[in-house]
């Protein structure tokens, strides 16, 4: 597949990252509230309605600057994510490439060794947004779901980077020694306490 020449003022493609980090084109950011916007928007067709970014993102009663000051943080970072009012929804205008995504692509495909290969940690294990304890728990379930068929070195890969007691329950039936199991969680229990 070919593609098309980008029109000078078209927004150059960005590469969002945020399995087992928050990454810009290769380079670690700090705003990741704002990142966690530009993931929602780029996972639901790059445009979403206020109200349920709203619901989504944050825990509690928001306060009316919320989404705006996310949009904000996200175009200096590079995304520009636009408010429009006609349609009480917010837009993704710069072009994304984004880990997450391609990762449920490769679910959706059928082919769960490939999102395996995407896999490099939770996603933002720092956010307690229903919007992300929602996605852990949708990869979570993918890789549970996948392990199913699949074979005890992708079970055992798997159980490496996702911590799911299915997957560990498969890979000691499997014949895998409990103690290395139970012992391989520590990474994570690590990566979330940090």
């Amino acid at each position: 597949m070919v593609d098309k020449p980008r029109s000078p003022d078209a927004p150059a493609r960005r590469r969002v990252d945020v399995l087992g980090g928050c990454r810009i084109d290769g380079v670690p950011v700090s705003s990741a509230r704002a990142v966690e916007l530009v993931v929602a928007l780029a996972v639901s067709g790059g445009s979403a309605p206020r109200d349920w970014l709203l619901s989504v993102l944050f825990d509690a009663d928001p306060a009316p600057s919320s989404l705006p000051t996310l949009a904000l943080r996200a175009r200096t970072l590079g995304l520009t994510v636009e408010y429009r009012p006609d349609r009480h929804s917010y837009a993704l205008m710069t072009p994304v490439e984004c880990d997450l995504a391609e990762f449920f692509k490769e679910m959706k495909s059928g082919d769960p060794r490939r999102a395996l290969s995407l896999y490099h940690g939770p996603f933002m294990p720092r956010s307690h947004s229903p919007f992300a304890s929602g996605m852990r728990s949708s990869i979570e379930a993918l890789f549970s779901t996948a392990a199913e068929n699949g074979d005890t070195a992708f079970l055992t890969e798997a159980d490496r980077l996702i911590k799911h007691p299915d997957l560990s329950r498969r890979i000691v039936s499997a014949g895998a020694d409990p103690l290395a199991v139970s012992l391989s969680r520590t990474w994570l229990r690590t990566l979330e306490s940090a």
